[in-house]
């Protein structure tokens, strides 16, 4: 961040302080992101990978409170029928979905200055507890597609 935040103070004064948070990471954006993939199709059978991570991000402007690092595992397998009447290449597929992680915090949904009660010029500023999103839990989706 390139300035200080202006924040209301919790002391009675009714002031209105700076906040240093010059130099401080944005909130809600992750240190270093990853995504790889691996696909297999040989026109009848496929099959898919895919891996993701999400480093550490920040829930407040003074960077005192964040959700860990998390990663997502999801694959896929299928198979395509030949034609059949009216269905054209009408296939089933599963989706594994979060295979390896539940309960982990995806991300912030009520951003806030500071966790933690902090002194700035002798004003007291008070800290607040940041809400979280919590990612979803493993889910198992079939299905079946054509086309006309």
């Amino acid at each position: 961040m390139d300035n200080n935040l202006s924040a209301g103070t919790s002391d009675g004064s009714n002031t209105t302080v700076a906040l240093p948070t010059k130099g401080k990471r944005a909130v809600n954006t992750p240190e270093f992101t990853a995504a790889i993939g691996l696909n297999y199709d040989d026109g009848s059978i496929f099959a898919g990978f895919n891996m993701n991570y999400i480093g550490k991000q920040y829930s407040t402007f003074m960077n005192d409170e964040s959700i860990p690092s998390y990663e997502t595992f999801n694959a896929n397998i299928g198979y395509r029928f030949k034609n059949m009447w009216l269905a054209k290449h009408p296939q089933i597929q599963l989706n594994l979905l979060n295979i390896a992680n539940s309960g982990y915090l995806s991300g912030t949904s009520s951003i806030k200055t500071n966790a933690r009660s902090m002194v700035v010029n002798g004003h007291t500023v008070a800290g607040s507890a940041p809400q979280y999103y919590v990612g979803g839990g493993f889910a198992g989706v079939l299905s079946f597609s054509t086309g006309f």
